[in-house]
């Protein structure tokens, strides 16, 4: 199956990760609200404590239930083909517990010996008939249904295999254009040393052609004078003659790595 192509990569930031988290904590002190109404029903002789304590295991499991069967929804409609027990059993669990609230909910008001009773601050509070009763029962209901699907929706619109593998690139791109830049950093700082390097060489050359013209300059005028006084001496014009012909081993300055000749010497 071909993966459509997203052209505007804006589209995989999702909604804000805040927006959840506010919906998903507005969600957690509704259900709290709720729920303390049912166990302070069935437990009505414990400790306030204890109570607290119920009512916050029972949201904390309602909601994550809610939440992990949005984030499964999500992994499927993106091509997860498993962990489909995983979300049978987490939407059945999520269901039985809500409906046992309510059922709770339910039955006390069906109790024509009982009134309908809610729990606060101040312990639990009588309310007014059956018909009371059974309607808060029904917004129990609804309630739960409601903070359930906006759990779910929360995972659902902030969980994509997509956007986190786009999340990735990007942090692997911000990464490699770190390195990048300490790389071209670090690159510039040769080439300035290698630039430097390179005009010392090239004053270096031109210093030592000055010189080598200089010491062939030397020999030549070296050259000339030993054959005026050799020819001086002699009062010889035919050897004077032979004297000043061209020479056939011209002097000729080697380079700092080359070694002397050892067959002749340079004249």
């Amino acid at each position: 199956m071909t993966r459509p192509k997203r052209a505007d990569t804006s589209a995989l930031v999702g909604r804000p990760s805040w927006l959840t988290a506010v919906a998903l904590l507005l969600a957690s002190l509704a259900d709290v609200g709720a729920f303390s109404q049912v166990v302070a029903l069935v437990l009505p002789d414990q400790a306030q404590y204890v109570v607290y304590a119920v009512v916050i295991g029972m949201t904390a499991t309602a909601v994550y239930l809610a939440h992990t069967c949005g984030a499964i929804i999500r992994d499927r409609a993106t091509g997860d083909p498993g962990r489909r027990f995983i979300l049978w059993a987490s939407g059945g669990a999520w269901a039985i517990l809500g409906l046992a609230a309510f059922a709770v909910r339910l039955i006390e008001s069906s109790d024509p010996g009982a009134t309908s009773t809610f729990y606060t601050d101040g312990g639990l509070v009588p309310s007014d008939t059956g018909h009371t009763a059974v309607l808060q029962a029904f917004v129990f209901l609804a309630l739960y249904v409601g903070t359930g699907l906006t759990a779910a929706a929360g995972a659902y619109f902030n969980r994509s295999a997509v956007r986190r593998r786009y999340s990735a690139a990007r942090q692997r791109r911000a990464v490699a254009a770190e390195r990048a830049s300490l790389s071209a950093a670090a690159y510039g700082d040769v080439k300035a040393i290698q630039s430097a390097q390179q005009t010392a060489y090239d004053e270096s050359a031109q210093l030592l052609e000055i010189e080598k013209r200089a010491v062939l300059a030397l020999s030549a005028e070296l050259k000339q004078y030993a054959r005026i006084c050799i020819a001086n001496r002699g009062k010889d014009p035919e050897a004077a003659r032979l004297l000043f012909e061209a020479d056939k081993r011209p002097y000729v300055l080697r380079q700092f790595d080359e070694r002397a000749d050892p067959d002749g010497a340079n004249e």
